[in-house]
């Protein structure tokens, strides 16, 4: 008869496996983060990875999930009281800080990935980050700080975020003539303000 495990038991397990999936992401890239050497390092069979995350798919959720989580954590500590465009221009920092920070899981984060679709508990996750510049973006605009209209703005100041940041981890990177964090910090601050200087000021 199998053992029963509590509750408890069972998150603890779960959180391991994620952890040690984390880790292995962290050091080596995405290759290695298999079903069989997460189990094994987390001292678990590939039998309870299964059952306590349904398979490869499981460890995906819970490493976007963490990514995201890492992101909300860093927006929350920018205050949501003070001036504005100060507010947006670090939340927007803090984006590409976490990014820059953990290459590997924000590739993951925002990346495709065959056969798997993600689930609830990662939808909410990245929600609550979109939710964050959303709601300093409707501020700006009712303050007339920022002119449009506020969804809009939220996924285009986003997109523009994640494409400057997506360049600077790619391949390609950014030209040595182009400071990265320049370049990002006055894109920014022209699209808010399209006043400010360019990019390649």
């Amino acid at each position: 008869m199998p053992r029963k495990v509590d509750a408890t038991t069972v998150e603890e397990e779960r959180a391991r496996l994620v952890a040690v999936a984390s880790a292995l992401l962290t050091r080596e890239g995405p290759e290695a983060v298999t079903n069989r050497r997460v189990a094994t390092e987390a001292g678990l069979t590939t039998m309870a990875l299964y059952s306590r995350l349904g398979g490869k798919s499981g460890l995906i959720d819970g490493l976007i999930a963490e990514g995201f989580e890492r992101l909300a954590e860093a927006q929350a500590a920018v205050p949501a009281d003070g001036e504005v465009m100060a507010e947006l221009e670090a939340l927007c920092a803090r984006f590409r800080e976490v990014a820059l920070a953990h290459p590997q899981h924000y590739r993951l984060m925002f990346g495709r990935h065959p056969d798997w679709e993600p689930g609830p508990v990662v939808r909410q996750a990245g929600r609550r980050t979109l939710d964050r510049l959303g709601a300093a973006v409707g501020r700006g605009v009712a303050t007339g700080a920022v002119r449009g209209e506020p969804f809009a703005l939220t996924w285009q100041l986003f997109s523009l975020c994640h494409g400057l940041v997506s360049m600077e981890l790619s391949t390609i990177g950014v030209p040595p003539e182009l400071p990265p964090a320049a370049v990002y910090t006055r894109a920014v601050r022209r699209f808010l303000d399209p006043s400010e200087p360019g990019p390649q000021a």
